[in-house]
């Protein structure tokens, strides 16, 4: 077959191109050609065709032949170019080879054409080809080249000695070597592996796998040493290279590094014997809530094992005494994406019941979605049987609380009733003409009266603060008028001893502050009581000043400070402590219970402070306490103690019903009342009283509170009842042994109108009769109205219990938010309520609250909460 060629002809006549064509044809090609004269034209030929040779005139017209074949190189269009010639030198024609003209041939040997023509074109063609195959190649290798550098694999390559030829990115990377580096160099050298597990070097993969012809891979445990003696764990596989004739040439090794995967590996093996081996019970369940894995420890609690509750739901479990509602807000919670924390009463294999209390948690895949549920259980049966023990000890602790209480009023009344005979009798006898030694005698009588009333006064309020039942109240008053009143009660023992006492009260403490003035009272007597106690000669001051100050309320700090007998540092340990003092000698000495101090440190914590001393023996005190209080306001508030000669006038005709079981205590205050002007009747309890005041009219009742056949509180609401009916209302004064705390406000509560304590003061008492006569509206049936609102009582009640839920429902935010400031907030208006609503399990925890909100201590706030929260249902 006719090999078909595409011809230029370039500067040549009509008849040089029939020579030429005869010639090429002669020697069996098949020719195409075109004729061109100059270079512009050669570009333009060269863009529209494929021509598979170029044939130039030496002479026409000019032409450079030279120029022509630097037009076709720039073309870079690979073909052959030969040049046909009048007289070829010899020069010229090294020249025109050097410069890439394949031959040049003279027109007088034109037969050599023909032959030079079938010799280029088969070179040309065969030169072609190679140059396809090459860069195909070429293409190839790029692509293997691009392939191994971007594999997440390291990949070399070794000759059949171990030598290393090849090595991608990635196998520099993981070995730390470079190919420049490690090129040529052993491949044990530059892959350095051991078995982990003995620390020794592994076998060669490369011998291994020449050895046995075939592909081999690496133990576990074999790690890498970098060239940095880094170790990494990695996994390989190594293949001989073989030839076309099975002939191994070289090893091909494939390897990557596994450290993440195998430490991923030994964790999630770490993490799978804790589940397993956990003392806690561990549960799995797939999204719909069935088992999909338990661990050893609840086949131990259940008796159940895997087998049997795989692909269960744990309904199997339970004993059917919890309602819907329970399980539904469960799996709400645990729907919402958040962690579930409950008890759950179920039944195990053989039967038995058991609690068990659990967290359950989703688990979600990267894409956020709830795949599974982890429950992490634990056996509270005995726990269970503790709390309801210790339930049932609470029960029994608050019953005997109570029974204490019961005492300690009984005791109080007991005590009070023949001290008040004492003091009364003592003070009506004072107010008649005596000698100079009676009235000497009289009133060491009434000092040692008020001593022993003192003395039961700490003893109750002691036993107040450990039941947890003294509160602390917050009213506005003048701290200049308090501490002057104070130190003024105490300026006779001062003179007495000779002792400068004086007080000073920094000017930047406003005048009206919010706090307790009765407690603060009773710690300022109790130590400035002390110091003069345990002073001689000298002095004793108190200091006021801000400790802090803040918007609405500030920290005082009080100091009292005495040039006394002082006390030595190892005393003080137990200067604090109850019935106790620093010598045992002080109390034949100074006479005390040792409690005043004991109560004074526990009423100003529950004031929110501290109190502690500084002192050295022989050089005297200094005690300092702190307590938090609020900002007043100056507002006027009309006196409402009157003296005892305002009423003078009309005296007579004021009747006062006694309503009193101890002729003792009738005598005194019939006496009182005589004293004063009043006129009295006795009934000699609460039925008696009902009797009377149906027949006659009163302008005052005093009435006992314990008393047999009828006691106090009875006899008032039978006599308000009437009193009802027949549209009038007379004051009544209850006058009661009962001092404990709480007891003015109950018995107010019940209908009485005011309240004295006994032993009674004859100043008290008609401070309090006349407060009530002088207050007394003239509008009768206003009157009766609002004493008879208590029947509104119950409604009045639900609305407090319902401000309480709501109350506890905004601490339960704040204590999430850890809002300070919230959280002291709602736990005071928490202890307000609990008062008003005298649920006393109640009050006793608000006021801890309180305490711990005070001090930042939120985790104990958050514990009582849920205390608070049992205590009010």
């Amino acid at each position: 077959m006719k090999e078909k060629i595409n011809l230029l002809l370039v500067g040549f006549g009509i008849e040089d191109v029939e020579t030429i064509l005869f010639e090429i044809i002669k020697n069996g090609l098949i020719v195409t050609h075109e004729c061109i004269n100059n270079v512009g034209e050669i570009r333009l030929a060269l863009t529209k065709k494929f021509w598979d040779i170029v044939i130039v005139n030496d002479h026409f017209n000019g032409l450079d032949v030279l120029k022509v074949h630097t037009v076709v190189l720039e073309s870079k269009i690979l073909m052959p170019v030969i040049i046909l010639g009048e007289h070829i030198t010899e020069d010229f024609m090294m020249s025109a080879m050097e410069k890439g003209v394949r031959d040049c041939i003279e027109k007088c040997n034109l037969k050599r054409l023909g032959p030079v023509v079938r010799r280029e074109i088969l070179n040309d063609r065969i030169l072609k080809s190679k140059e396809i195959e090459n860069h195909r190649l070429k293409e190839k290798n790029k692509k293997l080249s691009l392939t191994l550098s971007s594999m997440g694999d390291g990949v070399m390559t070794t000759d059949i000695y171990g030598n290393i030829l090849m090595m991608n990115n990635q196998a520099e990377k993981i070995t730390g070597w470079t190919f420049a580096k490690a090129k040529g160099k052993p491949f044990i050298k530059v892959f350095r592996i051991i078995n982990k597990r003995n620390d020794h070097l592994a076998e060669d993969p490369v011998k291994k796998a020449i050895k046995y012809r075939k592909t081999v891979g690496l133990k576990n445990y074999t790690v890498l040493r970098m060239i940095t003696n880094e170790e990494k764990f990695i996994s390989a596989s190594s293949a001989p290279i073989l030839n076309n004739e099975g002939k191994i040439t070289g090893v091909v090794i494939v390897f990557r590094d596994i450290t993440r995967i195998r430490l991923v590996e030994e964790k999630l093996s770490m993490l799978f014997r804790a589940i397993e081996h956990s003392a806690s019970v561990v549960v799995i369940a797939n999204k719909s809530g069935n088992i999909d894995y338990v661990n050893a420890r609840f086949t131990e609690m259940t008796g159940y094992t895997s087998d049997e509750v795989i692909g269960k739901n744990p309904r199997i479990f339970k004993l059917g005494n919890a309602d819907k509602g329970f399980y539904k807000k469960m799996w709400e919670t645990l729907l919402s994406g958040k962690d579930w924390r409950g008890e759950f009463h179920n039944r195990k294999k053989n039967g038995e019941p058991y609690w068990e209390h659990a967290v359950i948690s989703p688990i979600k895949n990267i894409e956020g979605e709830i795949t599974h549920y982890i429950a992490i259980k634990e056996n509270i049966t005995e726990r269970k049987k503790m709390e309801e023990a210790l339930k049932w000890s609470r029960k029994e602790a608050e019953t005997a609380n109570h029974i204490k209480s019961q005492f300690l009023a009984n005791m109080s009344h007991e005590i009070r009733t023949p001290m008040n005979g004492i003091i009364g009798m003592v003070d009506l006898t004072l107010m008649t003409k005596l000698s100079k030694e009676q009235r000497e005698n009289l009133l060491i009588i009434k000092d040692s009266a008020d001593v022993l009333l003192n003395i039961i006064n700490n003893i109750l309020d002691f036993s107040k603060i450990e039941a947890g039942k003294m509160s602390i109240e917050e009213i506005p008053f003048n701290l200049q008028q308090l501490v002057d009143r104070v130190t003024k009660s105490f300026l006779a023992k001062a003179l007495e001893k000779k002792i400068v006492l004086n007080y000073n009260i920094a000017p930047d403490i406003p005048n009206i502050i919010i706090s307790d003035p009765i407690r603060l009272t009773q710690i300022l007597n109790n130590l400035i009581g002390n110091a003069i106690k345990f002073t001689d000669e000298g002095f004793v001051e108190i200091c006021f000043e801000k400790e802090k100050d803040l918007t609405k309320e500030c920290s005082l700090k009080v100091m009292i400070q005495d040039t006394g007998i002082g006390i030595a540092d190892e005393d003080r340990a137990r200067l604090f402590k109850s019935f106790s003092q620093v010598d045992s000698s002080y109390t034949r000495k100074y006479t005390g219970t040792g409690l005043g101090l004991a109560i004074s440190k526990e009423l100003v914590e529950l004031m929110g402070g501290d109190l502690w001393v500084v002192s050295e023996s022989g050089k005297g005190s200094r005690f300092y306490f702190t307590i938090g209080v609020g900002i007043g306001e100056e507002v006027y508030n009309p006196v409402l103690t009157v003296s005892g000669n305002v009423f003078k006038k009309d005296l007579k005709t004021k009747r006062v019903l006694v309503v009193e079981d101890d002729e003792l205590n009738q005598i005194v205050i019939t006496a009182m009342l005589n004293k004063k002007g009043y006129g009295s009747e006795i009934a000699n309890n609460g039925k008696e009283a009902i009797l009377i005041t149906q027949k006659k009219d009163f302008d005052m009742i005093l009435m006992d509170i314990q008393m047999p056949k009828m006691d106090g509180i009875e006899a008032t609401r039978m006599i308000r009842n009437h009193e009802k009916l027949a549209g009038v209302y007379t004051p009544i004064i209850a006058l009661t042994a009962h001092a404990l705390k709480g007891d003015r406000e109950k018995f107010i509560s019940m209908g009485l109108d005011g309240y004295v304590s006994k032993p009674i003061q004859i100043e008290k008492l008609f401070n309090e009769i006349e407060k009530l006569l002088k207050y007394k509206k003239q509008n009768l049936s206003e009157e009766i109205d609002s004493i008879y609102r208590v029947m509104q009582t119950q409604e009045s009640i639900s609305v407090l219990k319902e401000e309480l839920i709501i109350t506890m429902k905004k601490l339960k935010g704040a204590l999430e938010q850890k809002d300070s400031r919230l959280i002291e907030k709602f736990v005071s208006d928490i202890k307000h309520i609990a008062e008003e609503l005298e649920i006393v399990e109640a009050k006793k925890i608000a006021f801890r609250m309180v305490l711990s909100a005070r001090k930042g201590k939120y985790d104990i706030v958050e514990e009582l909460f849920y205390r608070l929260k049992e205590s009010v249902r």
